[in-house]
């Protein structure tokens, strides 16, 4: 499919309730599902579509790691009624940021409604991510106080440039569960 018409195709399914399948550079046997949010900018804010028919937060993608895409036709309408009934009427509106590049790309906003933020540099380390909680941001990088998989703090803080970042990920429930757990201390038990 040719760039332009590879970008119109995408933007017109901004907002809309018909979910697709992309296939990254990376990720050459892995697919991500969900929602195109947002088109601009060379990034696509992407509404993430998790198993069993639920939300699973925000990706942002560069657009030109982005090798392919293809709408997901069967049970469109039973999916689109799951989520109206689990997320209510507005759930491709919800959780939306603005953003320009990812330089320009708001991590303050985000960490006003999403505490931890999921980052990925595949061209420097695949199958790896860094979680963390936004503590800095400069023209060039960004600063992550990181939190791993046990839900524990790590005690320095990282510094990551925003040219080697390939793709933002927050409002997921991994990112959720972490949060819980790592606030144990300050939140009443179930």
């Amino acid at each position: 499919m040719k760039k332009n018409k590879f970008l119109t195709n995408l933007r017109a399914l901004a907002g809309s309730p018909h979910p697709i399948r992309i296939e990254r550079t990376f990720t050459k046997t892995e697919y991500t599902d969900g929602f195109v949010l947002d088109v601009r900018r060379g990034l696509l804010q992407f509404l993430v579509l998790g198993s069993s028919y639920y939300l699973d937060g925000i990706s942002i993608f560069s657009l030109s790691d982005i090798d392919r895409y293809r709408k997901l036709t069967e049970r469109a309408e039973m999916l689109d009624y799951v989520l109206r009934y689990r997320h209510g009427d507005g759930y491709l509106s919800q959780n939306g940021c603005k953003f320009g590049g990812l330089k320009e790309f708001s991590f303050k906003e985000i960490h006003q409604h999403y505490p931890l933020v999921t980052i990925h540099r595949e061209h420097i380390d695949p199958g790896v991510c860094n979680i963390g909680r936004v503590v800095g941001i400069t023209k060039k990088k960004l600063e992550l106080e990181e939190i791993d998989p046990n839900g524990e703090w790590d005690e320095r803080t990282e510094r990551y440039r925003f040219k080697d970042i390939t793709q933002v990920s927050f409002g997921g429930r991994y990112e959720e569960a972490l949060w819980m757990y790592a606030n144990r201390e300050k939140t009443s038990t179930p």
